[in-house]
Formats: C-alpha cells, sequence, structure tokens
C-alpha cells in the first residue's frame, strides 16, 4: 500500500522514468451550471510531473523561470491549492434582507449557492535553490481533463474540456518569507495545500515559520495497480496544526491551557436554502 510519505520527488521521478505513473482525480461537488451538482477533473501525473521537474526539456526559454534549476534534485514538494480544493471554499454566506411583511424588519438569512467551475490547476512547486517565479500552461495540453453533464434542449449532455496549469516556484527559504510577508499564494499553500508530493519535507519546511495556521480539509489517497493513481477526497474530520506557541504567564496569573479548538466540518450544518423555513 503506498501512502502520502512514500511519495517523495525521488519516488515520482522513478515511476514516471518507468512509465508507471496514472492519474490525479478531483470530484468537486455543486458545481454552478452542472446537472447532478458534480464536475471531475482528471490529471496526467506523467505529464504533469515532465512539466513539474523538467522543464529543461523544453527547447525555449521560459520568462521568469529558470528551467535549467527545474530538476527532480532540486524539488523538495509539490503542493496544490485554490479552487480545485473544494472544501476550502464554502458556498454559503450571510446577507441582511427588508421582511416587508415585519413592517420593513431587517433579517439575517443564510444563503446558499452552487460552486463556479474552477479556471484552472494551482500548484506550487517548492525547491532547494530559487528557481523563478509563476508559470502559466494553456490548457491546450489536455493535462488537466474536466468533464460533467450540462442540460440542454434536448435532455442532458457530457461536456469535456482541460483547466489551464499555474504553477508558482518557491524556495524553501523564500516560501516562508513571503508567507511571513503576507503573500496570499504562500499564505494559502501554507494554511490548507495539500502535498502532493513530498509531504514529510513540506512538513519539516513549514516547521520554520513562528506559526502555521494549517487547516487541511482534503485528503490524498494513493492507489497502485501497476500504475500510481491518486484522488483527492475529504478529509476524516482532522484538522493538522504545529503545536501552540507556549506562551507567558502574567505575573500574579497562573498559566491555564486552552483546550484545542473544535473542527466543525463545513458540510456538516444544515443551513435552509431560501424560501425554507424551520
Amino acid at each position: 500500500m503506498v501512502t502520502s510519505k512514500d511519495i517523495t520527488p525521488e519516488y515520482m521521478q522513478s515511476r514516471y522514468q518507468s512509465d508507471s505513473l496514472g492519474n490525479l482525480e478531483i470530484v468537486i461537488p455543486e458545481v454552478r451550471g452542472f446537472v447532478g451538482e458534480k464536475f471531475t477533473i482528471d490529471t496526467d501525473l506523467t505529464t504533469l510531473w515532465r512539466y513539474v521537474a523538467n522543464l529543461h526539456t523544453f527547447p525555449t526559454e521560459i520568462p521568469n523561470v529558470d528551467k535549467r534549476k527545474v530538476t527532480p534534485e532540486n524539488i523538495s514538494a509539490v503542493c496544490i491549492f485554490g479552487s480545485t480544493l473544494y472544501l476550502n471554499f464554502p458556498t454559503q454566506f450571510a446577507r441582511t434582507r427588508k421582511d416587508w411583511f415585519g413592517f420593513g424588519k431587517s433579517v439575517v438569512e443564510t444563503v446558499r449557492t452552487k460552486r463556479k467551475k474552477p479556471d484552472d490547476l494551482d500548484l506550487m512547486v517548492i525547491t532547494k535553490e530559487e528557481v523563478g517565479e509563476e508559470l502559466f500552461f494553456p490548457g491546450k495540453e489536455n493535462i488537466v481533463q474536466t468533464s460533467g453533464e450540462q442540460p440542454g434542449e434536448y435532455g442532458n449532455y457530457k461536456v469535456e474540456g482541460n483547466l489551464n496549469l499555474h504553477f508558482t516556484y518557491r524556495s524553501e527559504k523564500q516560501f516562508i518569507e513571503t508567507y511571513m510577508m503576507g503573500d496570499k499564494l504562500s499564505d494559502a499553500v501554507m494554511t490548507y495545500g495539500l502535498p502532493i508530493v513530498g509531504e514529510t519535507n513540506f512538513n519539516r519546511i513549514i516547521s520554520a515559520a513562528p506559526s502555521s495556521p494549517r487547516n487541511v480539509l482534503h485528503e490524498l489517497v494513493w492507489g497502485d495497480n501497476g500504475r500510481l493513481n491518486g484522488i483527492i477526497a475529504e478529509a476524516a474530520r482532522k484538522v493538522c496544526s504545529q503545536p501552540a506557541q507556549s506562551k507567558v504567564s502574567k505575573p500574579g496569573k497562573s498559566a491555564i491551557s486552552e483546550p484545542d479548538p473544535v473542527f466543525i466540518n463545513p458540510w456538516d450544518i444544515q443551513i435552509p436554502r431560501l424560501g425554507e423555513t424551520d
């Protein structure tokens, strides 16, 4: 059985060289405009890893990235983040409206909407040595294939497409420094990013941060049937976090340990839709 900690950069490279990489799959629920509110993302790991760790094979120069330094030996971890990690983007929000039957009284209600289809697959590649900045690949490579059913005039029909690839490169040092400076991408990876390669390295890297409020709502389950395949699913009600920073007691007061925060899965909360009453 293959576990996430087994998926090191060296392991991925060996599977790539033996042509035994399969696919990475994500199923996103409640997507606007799709029948059954389900949208599937299927990524070819062979081509994805070649782009992540072997850009030096490209015959042309790539702006903002030194492709000569993008090698498997220089990769520490690869993390997925962004809108494809659907549980990090709740579909509910609160709004205030006027209840005219209550003489104009303001009423706060909870509204639930469907998700927007993601535009790209976001990956942060954390390297040992600085490589560059950001790199977009257009979706025409057909690496990240998508599918779902949409309603039509003559019934439902299946639609297929692909997503753009968005790579962000940060060295280990850059990742921590930009996170401390408030960089949105580094903050997103630090908070809820899911390492798909180099989980042990990633945990070591984030331990260098003074605080890392990890709140991971997804997990990556691997299987090996001759080819390495992964499925991103909802985590089993767990939160990954670093130990809390020790607090200095004020004079005259005893230090009281605070209870660990209770993890509430937003999908366990029953929220009435518009028009529904208790």
